[in-house]
């Protein structure tokens, strides 16, 4: 079988032997030349999980990593999220994760120091992602998005701790709205995709 790696934009690429579109900043993929004699194919994101919780998560103190959760559990064919936030993978691949933390603090009016963190079967992934929150009312929603090759059995994980550098303040937290029909803005947003090669 022959198969060309397919890098693009989540728009329509011409596939051809030796010809391709580029694009930028999604995962490579891989396309069957043989079953569909070439031809035209598009690059399309599927999504598998879209999570939110509604309840806020703060570490119990300084130095004390907290594992964040994403709502309810979830489950499909290809990756599963536990009421705990561990994501477990079922069908090994490419997987894009897109998180918003609602990062705040009360109380104290000295800084805070907030580190965040991905980790895979324990290990940490990648960098950290940090905030120094120095006033008493700060709330600040930060958005994450990375793609990661993952295996079947491969468990991810997010966690947040207050860096003793500075006070025991901060977590991430639920906010609503003085408008009765307005929905409140969750604590974390969590939504899994990936990038689906299909003919034209």
């Amino acid at each position: 079988m022959s198969l060309l790696r397919v890098q693009g934009a989540q728009e329509r690429a011409l596939v051809k032997v030796g010809e391709i579109s580029n694009g930028i900043g999604l995962p490579t993929v891989e396309v069957d030349l043989e079953s569909g004699g070439g031809g035209s194919y598009k690059i399309v994101s599927e999504e598998l999980i879209s999570a939110a919780s509604f309840d806020s998560q703060q570490p119990a103190d300084v130095d004390t990593p907290l594992q964040i959760n994403f709502g309810a559990a979830q489950t499909t064919p290809q990756i599963t999220l536990s009421a705990a936030g561990a994501i477990t993978c079922v069908e090994a691949g490419q997987y894009n994760f897109r998180l918003r933390l609602q990062v705040g603090r009360q109380g104290n009016p000295s800084a805070a120091i907030l580190f965040g963190r991905a980790l895979i079967n324990g290990t940490q992934a990648g960098p950290s992602f940090s905030t120094v929150l120095d006033d008493s009312d700060d709330v600040v929603p930060l958005t994450f998005e990375s793609t990661v090759t993952m295996q079947v059995g491969d468990v991810l994980t997010v966690e947040i701790v207050r860096d003793s550098a500075g006070i025991n303040e901060g977590g991430i937290f639920v906010e609503s709205s003085t408008l009765s029909d307005w929905q409140d803005a969750p604590s974390s947003l969590l939504t899994i995709t990936r990038s689906v090669v299909t003919a034209a």
